[in-house]
């Protein structure tokens, strides 16, 4: 393994499963980790990498409102994040809500092993919904979508004091279905998000509530994870409990594009690479996380190539779907995968005992796509 590629270990207190990059940031390479402790109080780190160094800094806040099973940096302010987590209320009762915090502008890093304190967030509001399932941010407004267990919720939040419903859909299907998780699309004016339950993939039309595509048995058992190809519209990536990777068109949803086999259990994450979108990344309770280029299905399906033997002509060849690496530092589950925000070449992946490791994309595969 050459030196720059050696992965960096962070290990967190408590078990965890939430992260995300941190957005709207130009510079500094930074995630967001939430811990699940029922014992103890919960913790939000700010992890801050320097791929220079090879080294890493933190701030850790406290988070006492309960265990975190979502955490979503907002694409418009880098110092406000939500929250979806458990909250105990009397008597014996569990709810589960989202809240959004906001970061101080003035941060304490430091160095894991010099710092353990603690600090505290500013909390901005609460989502009014008795239920939160899952929640996204809006990519270019300040607004969010959030998911109780069979409706979808539309909410402004210019006034940042009180959540104003936009609108709302209930979902209606056969037997008892509940969403499970949803992402943004970014194509179509952001006016498009996608749903799971069970099985089935839904599309929904922001401006009318209604579904506007169905993937009704998108994996042969839970879909756990989706993600929008971000420079290629119609292209979607799913993950489920079938140890499956597929690809779809959602204008023919019938057939799957291309199915990947990369993993031996269940796959909780999937993330598209923002910039060279062929690089997808999973990961699975097989402990392990999968990189994957798929070119075919990307906006940079060929590459040019030059003869040199005759006059320097070029010509466009196809680039080959391949796996360019499995990961195998992890030690537990991996819920979570996510691309640096900042640099595309640089990714995060958190296994459930805790152990956060940012990497990189391989030299060789970087080179062969820049070049």
């Amino acid at each position: 393994m050459l030196e720059d590629e050696i992965p960096f270990i962070y290990g967190l207190e408590y078990q965890s499963r939430a992260l995300c990059s941190q957005l709207n940031e130009t510079d500094i390479k930074r995630f967001l980790v939430g811990t699940q402790t029922l014992k103890n109080i919960n913790q939000v780190h700010l992890i801050e990498y320097d791929d220079e160094l090879n080294s890493l800094k933190k701030c850790i806040f406290e988070h006492k409102n309960g265990e975190i099973w979502q955490i979503g940096s907002s694409p418009q302010n880098k110092l406000q994040f939500f929250t979806c987590y458990n909250s105990f209320s009397p008597p014996n009762t569990i709810q589960t809500k989202c809240s959004i915090w906001e970061l101080p502008e003035v941060l304490d890093m430091s160095i894991p092993a010099d710092d353990s304190s603690h600090f505290s967030l500013k909390h901005l509001v609460d989502l009014p919904q008795q239920v939160c399932i899952s929640t996204i941010w809006e990519p270019n407004a300040k607004g969010v979508v959030s998911l109780s267990e069979n409706s979808i919720y539309y909410y402004d939040l210019i006034d940042s004091s009180e959540p104003k419903l936009i609108s709302s859909a209930k979902l209606e299907a056969k037997g008892q279905p509940k969403f499970t998780n949803c992402k943004w699309n970014s194509h179509h004016n952001n006016s498009q998000i996608a749903t799971c339950n069970d099985t089935a993939i839904r599309g929904w039309d922001l401006k009318s509530m209604k579904q506007c595509f169905v993937i009704e048995s998108s994996h042969n058992q839970f879909v756990r994870d989706i993600d929008f190809n971000p420079n290629k519209q119609y292209y979607l990536a799913s993950v489920g409990d079938d140890c499956k990777t597929k690809f779809w068109d959602i204008r023919k949803t019938n057939e799957s594009l291309k199915t990947l086999t990369n993993h031996s259990h269940w796959i909780w994450s999937v993330r598209y690479n923002s910039v060279h979108d062929q690089l997808v990344l999973t990961g699975s309770s097989d402990n392990k996380v999968a990189l994957s280029a798929i070119s075919s299905l990307s906006s940079e399906p060929f590459k040019t190539v030059v003869n040199e033997e005759n006059d320097n002509e070029t010509k466009l060849v196809a680039e080959p779907d391949k796996l360019v690496k499995i990961y195998e530092d992890h030690e537990d589950s991996v819920y979570s995968v996510e691309w640096s925000s900042v640099d595309p070449w640089i990714f995060a992946s958190l296994s459930y005992d805790g152990r956060l490791i940012i990497n990189k994309v391989p030299k060789e595969e970087k080179f062969r796509i820049l070049l």
